[in-house]
């Protein structure tokens, strides 16, 4: 409950920061805020659950832009392409995401509970010192190779300028009746 009402309260904030440095710089920020914080984790053991607490405060700061503005900038995307064909081709891009989510969720679980498997994972039982090692080093690294591909997604383009030009060019081309 804490990540998200965190990740709502500040999600303003990153709007903002998006609108000033742009949305590809604020999106980063935000997932090296939200994975960051859970480096602490890997040190953490029995009886930590304030310094988790706190842990998860941090997290929970990124969420809101981790969430929101993947979206955004997807929108500007379709909206560049658009530029670029003059096709409307959102539901290809919904499509390919949507597939690309469910797969990366599906890959990270299967990975995840495979290499927990093999770690000795016993379902309710004291887990042996193997899967808590297995676990700690999850959450330290597993996020941390998880972005590494925005960090490398052209998106130098000022979309928003790009598109309010190009759109009302387009705009001031239909108004006068030119196909």
């Amino acid at each position: 409950m804490l990540y998200f009402v965190t990740g709502i309260v500040f999600l303003p904030g990153w709007v903002a920061l998006a609108r000033r440095i742009g949305k590809k710089r604020a999106w980063l920020l935000s997932i090296a805020i939200n994975t960051g914080a859970f480096v602490g984790v890997f040190f953490l053991g029995p009886g930590d659950a304030l310094i988790y607490g706190v842990l998860v405060f941090f997290s929970g700061i990124g969420l809101g832009a981790t969430l929101a503005l993947p979206s955004s900038i997807q929108a500007d995307v379709i909206d560049y392409d658009e530029l670029l064909t003059g096709e409307r081709r959102e539901g290809r891009y919904i499509g390919l995401w949507s597939i690309a989510k469910k797969l990366a969720a599906a890959v990270g679980v299967g990975a995840g509970l495979s290499i927990l498997g093999l770690a000795g994972y016993i379902p309710n039982a004291e887990q042996p010192e193997a899967v808590l090692l297995a676990l700690r080093v999850f959450m330290r690294w597993y996020p941390r190779y998880a972005t590494w591909s925005p960090w490398r997604s052209p998106l130098p383009i000022p979309f928003r300028k790009l598109r309010i030009s190009a759109f009302s060019r387009r705009s001031s081309v239909a108004k006068r009746g030119i196909p």
